[in-house]
């Protein structure tokens, strides 16, 4: 056996035992882990509201050879994120960054970078000073920093720029880009506006480049669309959807 520690989130649970639950964890040490909370559901004494769902905290976690289920020996809570939790368009905002983080995370890799924009994010989302509508900038930038580089900021086939006023572009997400109208939309609709805001926020353009969390509340905004976009591009790269990002927040 083997015990370590990482700084996490609990990214889901779900029933093992009458007395157990298995945790789902983004960890900064590995990425997405599945470990088991011994006695979890038979006491709350055990854990207490620790493993309450974005909580971050400090997982001590034991490893068998045996098995890849890891075992929680300790949670010490570093954030609980009451007032992310404490409204509902918030939660959304908080649950669509870990969500789209656990989808795209590499099995046993360190997660340092896209760690510190989920911890800055869920601060920003709880204070207000990252807008509900600037979310998918976050989003953007954990895909990015997760190896994929999606071209928005120009057309695929030609290498035209998107200007705000032009009409709709086609999203060509198996290619990871998108194209112009000239070129001809086989693919779906995209606003201009999201493909310049997308563009700002660093997409296309690796890790820690377009503007900081900090910094996206002063960019023009996207549409409400823009949620939408990068759900068809992580639905292409993962297979799967981001299930929060089927709902909406109401302003």
């Amino acid at each position: 056996m083997r015990t370590w520690e990482t700084a996490g989130w609990v990214a889901g649970l779900h029933p093992f035992s009458e007395s157990d639950w298995v945790a789902t964890l983004y960890t900064e040490a590995r990425g997405k882990v599945q470990a088991i909370a011994k006695g979890a559901r038979r006491s709350h004494r055990r854990f207490g509201g620790r493993l309450d769902l974005l909580n971050r905290c400090l997982f001590r976690l034991v490893e068998k050879e045996t098995t890849s289920l890891l075992r929680i020996e300790e949670a010490d809570l570093l954030a609980s994120y009451q007032g992310m939790k404490g409204d509902l368009d918030r939660l959304l905002g908080g649950m669509q960054m870990l969500e789209t983080a656990c989808l795209l995370a590499p099995e046993g890799e360190s997660q340092q970078a896209v760690s510190a924009v989920l911890e800055e994010g869920f601060s920003r989302i709880e204070d207000g000073t990252l807008p509900l509508d600037r979310v998918p900038g976050a989003l953007m930038k954990i895909v990015s920093l997760e190896g994929y580089h999606p071209e928005f900021g120009h057309c695929l086939d030609c290498g035209r720029v998107p200007r705000r006023e032009d009409r709709p572009w086609g999203l060509i997400a198996a290619r990871g880009g998108v194209r112009c109208p000239s070129c001809g939309i086989d693919g779906e609709s995209v606003a201009p506006a999201d493909l310049l805001f997308f563009a700002a926020c660093g997409a296309g353009r690796g890790e820690g480049a377009g503007h900081s969390l900090a910094e996206l509340s002063g960019l023009p905004p996207p549409t409400p669309g823009a949620i939408d976009v990068v759900q068809k591009y992580v639905r292409a790269l993962a297979g799967k959807e981001i299930r929060s990002a089927g709902l909406r927040w109401t302003g």
